[in-house]
């Protein structure tokens, strides 16, 4: 009789079932498998496998494999005795299609996701851990299968950015899972903060994180690496690459190509090492086949994992022109070259449109470059460029006003309005307190807008007065000038509510400001990007009411975002009046707001 590819292995067990007859015990615990756990063609090639080394053990030594048989990656997750009870039908479809994928071929023994924030990454970390114990646990004895020491435990390790992320995010979402699991509450574990533990049979699943050292000794048979494109040492160096080179010797040296290690994360710059593994995944040879078809790789959106954006109205799809970083109507769209929400996943990286739903638009409207990391998991080709596209800089000016600075300590301005005004200097001092230049910025609060797409209010800005103050003819900058400069403000009407101050010897300056009865804080645009990505927000939005001002528009334009998190600018260039806008514009929206902006 012929058989199709499709039902082999069902065929195959029921077959069994045949040869049983005089077996009732093993016949019926055969039938008991294919009515609780045999959901699909990988479920009957588990239980084959299972009752061709049982009913064939004097046959077939070798192949007994299994002590019970494992069920497919779908019917783990779906069925109440395996993890369906804390999951059901909450998976994305899109990251079990994934997980189906990576846990079908056999040949893969390394793995790499980037994913945008939101599409289920860390859930589907959780879940191969989960499986791969769960595999590990069906086995008869997976140390004399692999001739390991029984002395030692077969780790599956997932791997967090820190101690607190690994342990209050991925590790807890794992203890969840088998807490709530029939199939693995059967085993009876130990469940530990950092570590789960099958005692009888030597099997660990342990939290780690990138600060720490990999754990010494362990037989390391499963390893996710979760967010790894963010792990820093004590130092914030990069050790990615490190912790993954580490352990993937660790699992190839005990279990060969059986063991894997994944790296499952956002992306944070183009040649970080989570962006090389995804190329090197796609690489091929001069004949266009895969060389590394060991390695899987993906790329995923936030919006294509979720099923709730597939059959939302034609109102709530907006389309993103990808090259220029601008959403544009619909009817100037090339539909050819335009990936909608419910096409496959791959193409979006390739299209020259994006349909994107409605509650992205803000967040690519107000720093597309940082939109298409977080949700599109596409970071920009270097770090370097904080504003990618000077044209952003050079329409940022408003051609009708003019620079109130006329040269020889004189000033223009309009009487002002009565409102609280807002002045940051940084004073741009070295560890020896020298320095060339200062910056200084004033502005005010300028009112708000309404966003006509997603109908939401934002601040906007005036700036009254940006401006480079060197050291004159002096071997140092005169801190009392520039708070004599201030106080003639104040003299001219400005209402100055706060001044901020960023540098070495900030605290006295501070101190002598408040003397005078002006409200005074310390403020580093340098310790996070809160005030600079507050700043590419309102430039990009078009909030800011600012007059041209060539060193300005030179600084913002070379700056760079640096690897560790920073922005800053290159050898040769200087910054000081850039950060001295950077902090008015966060303190004339947040003092408005009476909060701090929290950015995400």
């Amino acid at each position: 009789m012929k058989i199709s590819n499709k039902n082999y292995y069902e065929n195959k067990v029921c077959g069994f079932l045949d040869l049983l007859d005089g077996n009732e015990e093993m016949a019926h615990m055969l039938q008991m498998y294919i009515r609780t756990q045999c959901f699909n063609e990988t479920d009957y090639k588990y239980v084959y496998q299972w009752i061709r080394g049982e009913y064939g053990k004097h046959l077939y030594p070798d192949e007994r494999k299994w002590k019970i048989p494992p069920v497919s990656i779908e019917t783990f997750v779906t069925q109440k005795y395996y993890l369906g009870n804390s999951i059901g039908n909450s998976i994305f479809p899109e990251i079990l299609r994934i997980a189906k994928v990576i846990t079908a071929n056999e040949s893969y023994s390394e793995g790499v996701i980037v994913g945008g924030i939101g599409s289920g990454k860390s859930f589907l970390s959780q879940i191969l851990a989960a499986y791969a114990t769960h595999k590990l646990l069906c086995m008869e004895n997976p140390h004399t299968q692999f001739k390991l020491a029984p002395d030692k435990d077969i780790a599956v390790i997932n791997m967090g950015i820190n101690a607190t992320q690994a342990k209050n995010v991925v590790f807890k979402g794992i203890t969840n899972l088998l807490t709530n699991s029939p199939f693995f509450k059967s085993f009876q574990p130990r469940t530990l903060k950092t570590e789960i533990q099958f005692e009888k049979e030597k099997i660990l699943l342990l939290c780690g994180n990138s600060k720490e050292t990999t754990p010494i000794g362990l037989n390391v048979y499963f390893a996710i690496l979760d967010e790894a494109a963010f792990y820093l040492d004590n130092d914030n160096r990069c050790v990615a690459e490190d912790i993954y080179s580490a352990l993937q010797r660790r699992i190839v040296s005990r279990f060969g190509s059986d063991g894997m290690i994944m790296m499952i994360s956002s992306p944070k710059y183009e040649e970080d090492f989570i962006m090389r593994k995804l190329e090197e995944s796609k690489g091929l040879d001069e004949n266009g086949e895969l060389v590394n078809t060991h390695i899987y790789g993906k790329r995923v959106a936030t919006w294509k994992t979720q099923d709730k954006y597939k059959n939302i109205p034609d109102e709530d799809r907006k389309y993103f022109d990808v090259e220029h970083s601008v959403f544009i109507d619909k009817e100037k769209v090339d539909f050819s070259k335009c990936n909608r929400i419910e096409e496959e996943e791959e193409d979006y990286t390739k299209a020259k449109y994006w349909e994107i739903p409605k509650e992205f638009v803000h967040d690519f409207k107000a720093n597309p470059e940082k939109a298409k990391r977080d949700y599109a998991a596409i970071p920009s080709f270097t770090l370097e460029g904080f504003f990618p596209l000077a044209k952003v800089i050079d329409n940022m000016a408003n051609s009708k006003r003019e620079n109130p600075e006329q040269g020889q300590g004189r000033y223009s301005f309009p009487d002002p309005p009565g409102i609280p005004y807002y002045i940051h200097v940084d004073l741009a001092l070295n560890k020896n307190g020298k320095g060339d230049y200062a910056g200084l910025a004033m502005g005010r609060f300028n009112g708000s807008i309404i966003d006509p797409i997603t109908g939401e209010k934002y601040s906007k800005v005036y700036i009254e007065l940006v401006k480079r103050i060197d050291r004159g003819g002096g071997h140092e900058i005169d801190f009392s000038k520039i708070r004599q400069f201030i106080y003639d403000l104040q003299d001219f009407g400005f209402q100055v509510n706060l001044v901020t101050l960023d540098g070495f010897q900030s605290t006295d300056f501070m101190q002598i400001l408040r003397t005078r009865g002006i409200r005074a804080e310390y403020l580093s645009v340098d310790k996070n990007l809160d005030a600079y990505l507050t700043l590419k927000e309102v430039i990009n939005m078009k909030r800011i009411d600012i007059y041209k001002h060539e060193i300005l528009e030179r600084e913002l334009k070379h700056l760079e975002l640096k690897k560790g998190g920073k922005v800053d600018h290159p050898a040769g260039f200087t910054k000081d009046v850039a950060d001295a806008l950077a902090a008015v514009v966060y303190n004339c929206i947040s003092e408005n707001q009476n909060r701090r902006i929290r950015m995400t």
